[in-house]
Order: C-alpha cells, then sequence, then structure tokens
C-alpha cells in the first residue's frame, strides 16, 4: 500500500509509453517504421500527455529477432534511421518535455555481432570468452537447457568445437558476464547513450545475465508449455554476481538521473524488493509480471496488485502494464474486445492509470487495438512463435490446435502496425507493411477516435490530464475496499486529507454490491467514468457492463 514518504521521482510521475518503432509510423515507404516517424508524432504524444516513450532497440542488427539480436551497440540501425535523426529526436521530445527511455539488451548479442564471430573462431583470442561456451558432454549438448524459441539452448560450432548458450534462439549468443571485457564495453556503450541525452534503460532480460556455475541438468519437468525440459529458474536467472553488476549499472546512472527498468522473471513481490528496494540501489522499476501472466482473470489481478502494494509500501515503487511487445493486446484478454470494446479498453485503461505505481502502456492501447486474427503459420513473423509451433508440431500435436493457441497468444498481436487512419495500410505506410496490418482498423483508428470526444483515446487523454494533477493518484496509499475475488471490485488512494474512491465492474453484465461506505449517501462526488451516471450512490452500487468511475471524497462541510 504505496506511502505518501516515497522520494518524488520523474519516473514516478509520468505516464510511459512504449514504441515498436517497426510498427509506429513509415516516412520511407519501404514498410517499416522509422525514427522520423516517432518525431513527426511527437505532438500526438505530447497531446496525449504522455510524459516519457520507451523505445524498442534501435541498434544496428540483422533483425532475426526485429532488433533484440544487436550487431553493434554504438550504431543506429540504417533500416530504422541514422545517429543524426536520433540525436534530432532526443532534442525534439527534449523540448516537449518528454523523456526517452532505450531498450538495453546484454544478455545476448546478435551472432553477426563482431564478438561473436570472432570468439566462433577459436579457443584461443581476444573475444574467446565474450560469450558461453562448453564442450559436448558424453557426444551431445553440455546439459538439457531448453531455449525460450524452444529446442536445445545449445548450438554447435565446429570451428571452436563446442557449444554455446543460447536462452533464446540459435541467432543470439548469450554474453559471458563473468568477463571483465565484456562488462567494460556494454558500459562504455551505456555512457556513451546516457552523454547524447537519454533519460534511462528498460534492462531486457536483467536477472538473467549470470547463469548457475557448472551447468547443471534442470529438473525434467514442464512449466509454460510442453517442451522437453524446464527453463530453470533458478539456472537461468537471480544467480551469484548478479547484484553486484546491477549496483555498478545504476551507479553509472545516477549522476544522470536516469532511470533503470528491469524486466525480471521468476521473482515474487517478496522477493522482488532484492532488486528494486530503495536501499539495494539496483534497479528503479521492474515488471511485475504476476499482474501481466494473470491473462484476463481479475480476481488474480486484484490479488497481485494488492500483494505487490503491500510488499513495496515504503520500500520500493510499483508499476503496472497489461501489454507489451511480447503479450497480446490487452482489451483482448483483460477485457471484452467483441462485445464491449469501448467500455472494457475504458476500464482497464482507468485501472491502470488510478491502481498504485508508474502506468506502461504498448502504442495502440490509446485508442484500444485488438489482437488479430491468423490465417495460417505463414502470416506469423515472430522468431520464437515459430520455433514454438516447430517444435510443437514435430512432437505430434495437431498443427491447427498450435495454430489457434498462437494465434491468441503470440507476439505478433502487439507488433501490428499502428492505427493512425482508416486510409490503405491504416495510414502507417503508403506501401506494403513489413508485417499484417489487423483488418479491423477501417473502425479502430486514431483519426477516427480524435473526432469522436466519446472515444478511447479522448477518454486516455483526459485520464491522464487527471492524473497529472493529482498528486494523490500518484503518491496516495493505496487501501482495497473490496475483496479480490469479487468481479465488482474498488479501492481507495489517499494522501493527506485528499481521497478518491475508484470503482470497476470486470465484467460483461450488470453487477451490484453493497456500495463502499466512503461513497455512500452523498459522501463522495463523481469526477469521471465512463457511462453517463445519472444518481447519486445511496447503499446499492448499480453497474453496468465494464462501468468504471472515479469518485472524490469530499471535504467535511463541502456540500
Amino acid at each position: 500500500m504505496q506511502s505518501s514518504k516515497h522520494k518524488k521521482s520523474w519516473w514516478k510521475e509520468r505516464v510511459f509509453y512504449q514504441i515498436y518503432p517497426l510498427s509506429f509510423l513509415d516516412t520511407t515507404g519501404n514498410g517499416k517504421g522509422d525514427i522520423n516517424g516517432i518525431i513527426k508524432k511527437i505532438p500526438y504524444l505530447n497531446d496525449l500527455g504522455i510524459g516519457a516513450i520507451w523505445i524498442c532497440p534501435i541498434y544496428s542488427s540483422p533483425m532475426k529477432d526485429n532488433g533484440y539480436d544487436v550487431s553493434d551497440y554504438n550504431s543506429i540501425n540504417p533500416i530504422i534511421g541514422s545517429m543524426h535523426d536520433f540525436k534530432e529526436l532526443i532534442k525534439i521530445c527534449k523540448i516537449n518535455d518528454i523523456k526517452i527511455m532505450m531498450d538495453l539488451v546484454i544478455n545476448h548479442t546478435s551472432n553477426k555481432h563482431p564478438w561473436f564471430m570472432e570468439s566462433a573462431k577459436s579457443k584461443n583470442n581476444p573475444k574467446s570468452d565474450y560469450y558461453i561456451w562448453r564442450d559436448a558432454k558424453e557426444g551431445k549438448e553440455p546439459n538439457n537447457w531448453a531455449a525460450d524459441c524452444g529446442g536445445s539452448a545449445w548450438t554447435w560450432v565446429e570451428s571452436r568445437k563446442q557449444y554455446y548458450l543460447h536462452s533464446f534462439s540459435k541467432y543470439q549468443p548469450d554474453l559471458n558476464w563473468r568477463s571483465k571485457e565484456v562488462k567494460k564495453e556494454i558500459f562504455s556503450s551505456i555512457k556513451k547513450w546516457l552523454d547524447m541525452g537519454v533519460n534511462g534503460f528498460r534492462m531486457d532480460m536483467g536477472n538473467f545475465l549470470f547463469k548457475a556455475e557448472g551447468f547443471p541438468d534442470a529438473p525434467k519437468k514442464n512449466r509454460w508449455d510442453n517442451r522437453k525440459y524446464i527453463h530453470g529458474e533458478h539456472l537461468y536467472a537471480n544467480n551469484p554476481g548478479i547484484h553486484k553488476l546491477l549496483k555498478e549499472f545504476k551507479k553509472l546512472l545516477v549522476p544522470y538521473d536516469a532511470v533503470a527498468f528491469g524486466e525480471m522473471y521468476f521473482l515474487t513481490p517478496e522477493s522482488s524488493l532484492d532488486y528494486v528496494a530503495y536501499d539495494r540501489n539496483e534497479i528503479d522499476l521492474i515488471y511485475e509480471y504476476p499482474i501481466m501472466d494473470a491473462r484476463g482473470n481479475w480476481t488474480e489481478v486484484k490479488k497481485q496488485v494488492r500483494l505487490y502494494a503491500e510488499a513495496f509500501k515504503d520500500m520500493a515503487w510499483n508499476t503496472l502494464t497489461f501489454s507489451n511487445h511480447d503479450s497480446p493486446r490487452s482489451v483482448s484478454v483483460f477485457g471484452d474486445s467483441e462485445q464491449f470494446h469501448d467500455k472494457s479498453a475504458k476500464c482497464i485503461m482507468t485501472f491502470l492509470l488510478t491502481a498504485p505505481g508508474t502506468p506502461f502502456f504498448l502504442q495502440g492501447e490509446e485508442i484500444g487495438m485488438t489482437n488479430m486474427k491468423l490465417s495460417g503459420v505463414d502470416e506469423l513473423t515472430d522468431i520464437k512463435m515459430k520455433g514454438i509451433y516447430k517444435d510443437r508440431v514435430s512432437r505430434g500435436e495437431s498443427s491447427q490446435k498450435v495454430l489457434v493457441d498462437l494465434s491468441f497468444w503470440n507476439r505478433d498481436n502487439a507488433r501490428t502496425p499502428m492505427q493512425w487512419s482508416d486510409k490503405k495500410f491504416a495510414g502507417f505506410s503508403w506501401n506494403k507493411p513489413w508485417i499484417k496490418v489487423n483488418s479491423n482498423y477501417i473502425e479502430i483508428n486514431i483519426k477516427k477516435q480524435q473526432n469522436n470526444p466519446d472515444s478511447i483515446l479522448n477518454y486516455t487523454k483526459n485520464l491522464i490530464k487527471l492524473r497529472k494533477k493529482t498528486r494523490t493518484l500518484i503518491y496516495g496509499d493505496f487501501l482495497p475496499l473490496c475483496p479480490d475475488n469479487w468481479t465488482v471490485y474498488a479501492f481507495s488512494r489517499k494522501l493527506d486529507n485528499e481521497e478518491y474512491v475508484i470503482v470497476f465492474n470486470f465484467a460483461s453484465q450488470d453487477n451490484n454490491i453493497i456500495a463502499p461506505e466512503k461513497i455512500q449517501n452523498n459522501k463522495a462526488k463523481l469526477i469521471f467514468s465512463n457511462y453517463i451516471v445519472k444518481y447519486d450512490v445511496l447503499d446499492i452500487l448499480y453497474l453496468k457492463p465494464w462501468e468504471t468511475r472515479i469518485y472524490k471524497a469530499k471535504k467535511h462541510g463541502e456540500i
């Protein structure tokens, strides 16, 4: 439960907006989004009220995983733009008071990175230990670890006569962070971007950087799907060495007042504090993954929000997100994108912007962009899902069943082009985009919603405006007013003598409950809602499908 004792920081008060550059706006006609596309839309983001943007990788890359396979940490991918373009983006963002957070992909590089190509030549070269190499074990892989993209986590290189480790695809070899030279090289790059004007980093797979010493076999059981071996949490992540490194990383950021945002897996609310507690001086913010992984189960969402708020009270700062570039669209998972698209998208956004912590949302969430429908596996561009499809079908699963599963959960859902208008290709480009445009862009697009005062876009804009001017919704204590397992939910945010009560109906049907005492009998004023409300709350709270309301408690003597 958040406390007013938290020190003020810019990254606590701003709304973060994730940009997937390839899918944001194409200004060259090559079907791929670019930095100039981001520059062109800064006025749009400023008008929306965005205070910080997180940009997915824009470094040089062969693009096997859309930039999450870096081949040079010091240059810009020419597909996306130039260093001149990026410096211009920094300049424009500064003028508009928008902070820039870059993606920092340092668990692995591309196998086309010069470091890896040198390392792969022999066991005796200057880059030999930049990556994790191991001898064969009884003629096979060094252990049974699985790659996140399917299959073994080890690939043989004949020139070294050894295997290299890749937690993800074979095109993404894991760096060896026990090498002092690796740290020196990466830290040098980080400082370069900070000096240029970047305001922070989102650390990809931040707690994966040190693997278990000895590389023991993982237990032979399933964790996420039907892959042969577990992604061992104590083997890949949270191993000795990680905390010392993160302290050094944070120390590098402090003089720049830059934020450190970590993608951290296999953590509970309590164990998260090992990384994010203020006195640890390691990471400022982390994904609270159990919330996003609740996959539309609002009982679990509410439970996890409460648990994180309680665990972090006075000790750390929360975050909240329902969707990112690796997950399905929030309204398709947590809402009802078919029957109550508008109302459920607004309801989700209200929770995101009023619950405790810094809100992060993905491009397109502000208009309720949805999952797309796959007609065949050939439409998949996601390297991870292609690998999982191949892996599951090879083990006898029905290709149709696997395709249905992946159609909903695949990462391409979050990566379809921004739906700027109802023009061809959704106004994203004047040529065929690199990935399929969602067919519903005719109905769901920014231009249409900009002209509708009751749209999801304008609702989001007004809600951000309310959050920015209301310190209580940022720093106020969080108090749940209903049990986690109720469909109708309410919580309060209180700071000093100001208090807000926010209520929700997370269902596609009408619901009613006894109203929280704080809003009964004209004790609070309705200031925000996604329906027109024609009556005051007495003792019963009647809510329509996906209805949400924000009340401000009246002060003593206020009518």
